[in-house]
């Protein structure tokens, strides 16, 4: 063999066993997983790659995904030892930052919380909790074993987190099984401990049919169907430590209905009706743990919200736009809950107009919408039944009041951010409502974000509350102020200028009726974008079909219990 041959092969051998060897075994050592589900995951593709969005399961598992994965959607892994590869489905969340929403993040990997689809209807998971420290054992397990905890047979004794030897963790050996006999609840890895059922009732909320993630402090979620399995777990980001709380749901016929109306009519049999509106709450999220005012100030409000619908028990809760804070908000679902909490819990029907912060960087406005309109007692899915394009993403709806099946009075929701034209939908809906009602008068109230022109008028005019606000207004509606003279809308009420809270009453004698155009005010407390110490407020309408009147009045969170600037927005004298 010729000396230069030699030479080649002896560098080749030095190079194995410096560089290749050492890389192999540090692969190894930086995975800890078995080599054959890295070799799984990279060659082959999972028969399913979307991510779980709902459906049965018999487990749940937190995952790595690493980065020579062909998708993290869906993964390879077995169920157990010497089993074959399963297809596990990632729990998605509508965020286009996947990694905000990992459960744990090294060097080459991210972790994530995935599902394992059950088939057949029997021995799906029925009830799931989550520890937010690994090695202890959610509250809800201990309280349901407590009994079984005074034999020292119990597992509950054993240490469930099991460690594999090393060359057991690198080439998937075989690890000792724990003995979970006799307790209904089962050790599933990682802190995750599951229920099993098996009966396929999933309409008696006997079966988990849904799981999703939220991030941030303050998390809660009001929804009847759904738990929380862990609340604000700490989030082991390298770059961003993040809060997460894991809710999941089932489906309960037996409880209230969720859906308050098919058709847009609400009831108000004693011809009473009231409406709460709620302007500018800027609800965000902050992902870690918040001891800032800014939390002091969210918790402040929602407790002014709440006591404003205890004190008032409204018939409608309208949001005026603003409701999230969309520069400040990772999680937009999350500060959609904190918003609508004690909305929804009152089990209220509520809608909400957009406003100009009502965004996310993180996700589109339709999956905004989309989660919106799959919240209990919301009205915003109306808009597709009512507007002439329903692939519009538009807040534009109205609601029609019925007393004694007699159609008595109309509330319009209108989109000031959407080019759509307002004026059209009013006429329409109008007619619609009036070739059904034989009445002379029907109580008629609009609502959006932002004001129109006439907000802005010259001269002396009848005002009560507040009006520090004259800026100019860059507002593109027009003729907005005709269709409320033509169609006979009573008051228009809006959002956005916080300093202004009054009504105003519009009446210009190219117009043929008097309208009060209102302010809601600012329902935040001591938000960012409001100027000084003002108090917080709300506005409130009540429409009484037997006195044929409208009025309005306002709460404020330095005296909540004070009713103040009390007026008349309409008088029917026959």
């Amino acid at each position: 063999m010729a000396p230069s041959s030699l030479k080649r092969r002896r560098m080749l051998h030095n190079a194995l066993r410096k560089f290749l060897i050492p890389t192999f075994i540090l692969f190894c050592l930086a995975t800890c997983m078995p080599i054959r589900t890295h070799i799984a995951n990279a060659l082959k593709k999972p028969a399913q790659s979307k991510g779980y969005t709902g459906g049965l399961i018999d487990d749940v598992r937190f995952i790595k995904c690493f980065r020579w994965y062909k998708t993290c959607d869906a993964v390879l892994e077995r169920r157990a030892q010497h089993s074959e590869f399963v297809t596990w489905m990632r729990v998605r969340k509508e965020l286009n930052e996947e990694t905000l929403y990992s459960v744990d993040s090294g060097l080459f990997y991210h972790s994530y919380l995935y599902v394992h689809l059950c088939e057949g209807n029997k021995n799906c998971v029925s009830d799931l909790a989550i520890a937010k420290d690994r090695t202890s054992i959610p509250m809800q397990v201990l309280q349901d074993i407590n009994a079984k905890l005074q034999s020292k047979d119990s597992s509950m004794f054993h240490r469930h987190d099991h460690h594999k030897s090393f060359w057991s963790r690198i080439f998937g050996g075989r690890r000792k099984r724990l003995s979970l006999q006799g307790e209904d609840w089962h050790y599933r890895r990682h802190g995750i401990w599951c229920k099993y059922s098996s009966t396929n009732k999933i309409d008696e909320g006997q079966l988990i049919t849904n799981l999703q993630i939220f991030l941030g402090s303050g998390f809660v979620d009001p929804r009847p169907t759904w738990k929380t399995a862990v609340h604000e777990m700490n989030h082991d980001n390298r770059k961003n430590p993040t809060l997460i709380s894991v809710s999941f749901q089932k489906n309960d016929k037996r409880l209230d209905s969720q859906s308050v109306s098919q058709n847009g009519v609400l009831n108000a049999d004693d011809g009473k009706f009231k409406i709460l509106q709620v302007s500018d709450l800027h609800a965000g999220t902050v992902i870690d743990r918040c001891e800032s005012q800014l939390c002091t100030n969210e918790w402040k409000t929602q407790r002014f919200i709440s006591r404003m619908i205890e004190l008032e028990a409204p018939d409608l809760v309208v949001f005026t736009g603003d409701f999230i804070n969309g520069p400040g908000t990772v999680d937009y679902q999350t500060a959609i809950l904190k918003a609508t909490e004690c909305v929804i819990s009152a089990k209220i029907p509520w809608a909400i107009t957009w406003g100009t912060l009502d965004y996310s960087n993180y996700a589109s406005e339709r999956e905004i919408f989309n989660f919106i309109k799959s919240l209990p007692y919301n009205l915003n899915y109306l808009h597709a039944k009512q507007v002439q394009d329903a692939s519009l993403i538009t807040t534009t709806f109205a609601l029609q009041l019925k007393r004694d099946d007699e159609i008595f009075g109309i509330v319009y929701i209108l989109d000031s951010t959407n080019s759509e034209n307002a004026v059209d939908f009013l006429k329409t809906a109008y007619e619609n409502v009036s070739k059904n009602s034989d009445r002379n008068t029907l109580y008629s109230l609009a609502f959006q974000h932002a004001p129109i022109p006439e907000y802005r008028p010259s001269g002396s005019f009848p005002i009560i509350g507040s009006y520090n606000d004259k800026s100019p207004l860059d507002v593109p509606q027009v003729g907005i102020r005709k269709a409320l003279d033509d169609f006979r809308i009573h008051a228009f009420s809006c959002g956005q200028e916080h300093e202004n809270d009054c009504c105003l009453q519009s009446s210009d004698t190219s117009f043929g009726n008097d309208v009060w155009l209102c302010y809601g005010g600012h329902a935040g407390v001591a938000d960012q974008y409001s100027a000084g110490e003002s108090a917080s407020n709300v506005r409130l309408f009540r429409i009484d079909d037997s006195l044929k009147e409208i009025t309005t009045w306002k709460r404020n969170s330095l005296e909540p219990d004070s009713v103040y600037d009390y007026q008349f927005l309409f008088k029917d004298n026959p």
